[in-house]
């Protein structure tokens, strides 16, 4: 497994995105003062995360793959039911043609 971190030192590279996310998404947070607490708890999910990613790296993939497989099988599902009301319309077949696919990509 390719590893990534300053000077060769062995980290999950899917933390490190995560953190530095978390970085700049809670100074975006300050910066605004708008988003009413929303970044900053988004903050602290992506913080625990990471740090549950550094831990354990395997189990964390494996989780991540997992709530990927089950976002595109939803969204195949939504795409067959959008294929289904609007069938008669042209194109639509590429709404069907799109459903496939993600759920080629889901499996």
């Amino acid at each position: 497994m390719r590893r990534c971190g300053p000077r060769g030192k062995h980290r999950n590279c899917v933390a490190i995105v995560i953190q530095r996310r978390n970085a700049s998404g809670v100074r975006l947070a300050h910066a605004h003062r708008r988003s009413g607490g929303v970044e900053v708890l988004l903050g602290l999910v992506y913080a625990l995360i990471s740090i549950y990613l550094l831990a354990q790296p395997v189990a964390g993939l494996v989780a991540l793959t997992l709530a990927l497989a089950i976002y595109l099988f939803l969204e195949a599902v939504l795409e067959f039911t959008a294929w289904g009301f609007l069938r008669r319309l042209p194109g639509a077949g590429w709404l069907l043609f799109d459903g496939v696919v993600t759920l080629i990509l889901a499996s």
